[in-house]
């Protein structure tokens, strides 16, 4: 494909497959090449707005002689148990989780002890996730939103459940759009993820 002048908005090895944008002309020679098994057009979506729950309360458990204050996280935090789970001191300690969103502002005040083990933004192509020129303003607020609510710590206003674990950060959401070509960056993104182990 790149022989005849294709060129690729995302390659996906798991999947075997190429996105590419053609026009009609493009099409009939793609569907006539004997090394293509199937040719899939991408579908519209919609965005979706989540709504904000209610305000946690305030409250505090031992952390061996220590106390956590899960200041308004503490609700949602109680509905599956993690106070009780903390209080065994298992935390994030250990575990490396990867997450894909809209980018990230690790110079949050909640994220300041977040081990970020690498970081890539798939929109950009580059190593950068936080907003950057380009953007729009806001960009990097739902992937910071969720990467706190997982790994925060700041006592007394928000502690997520895997506070001390370490991350891999894929920037793959723009919030300009809600376009297939966020599909792609997905798509790259869960592969780069991957190869990270």
């Amino acid at each position: 494909l790149r022989e005849r002048g294709f060129e690729f908005r995302a390659e996906s090895r798991w999947l075997a497959a190429v996105s590419l944008r053609v026009n009609s002309a493009d099409l009939a020679l793609l569907a006539n090449a004997d090394f293509i098994r199937r040719i899939e057009a991408l579908r519209p979506s919609a965005r979706v707005d989540a709504r904000p729950g209610p305000p946690g309360t305030r409250t505090g458990i031992a952390r061996g002689r220590d106390i956590i204050d899960y200041g308004a996280s503490y609700t949602e935090l109680e509905q599956v148990n993690v106070p009780a789970v903390h209080e065994t001191d298992n935390h994030g300690e250990g575990v490396v989780i990867g997450m894909m969103d809209t980018g990230f502002n690790t110079g949050h005040e909640a994220l300041q002890a977040v081990d970020v083990l690498g970081a890539w933004d798939f929109i950009n192509d580059d190593g950068e996730v936080a907003n950057e020129a380009g953007d729009l303003d806001g960009q990097q607020n739902h992937g910071t939103m969720t990467l706190s609510t997982i790994g925060g710590y700041m006592p007394g206003s928000l502690v997520g459940p895997a506070f001390g674990a370490s991350f891999y950060l894929a920037k793959t959401e723009d919030t300009s759009q809600e376009e297939p070509i966020e599909e792609d960056w997905w798509v790259e993104g869960i592969e780069w993820l991957e190869a990270q182990g």
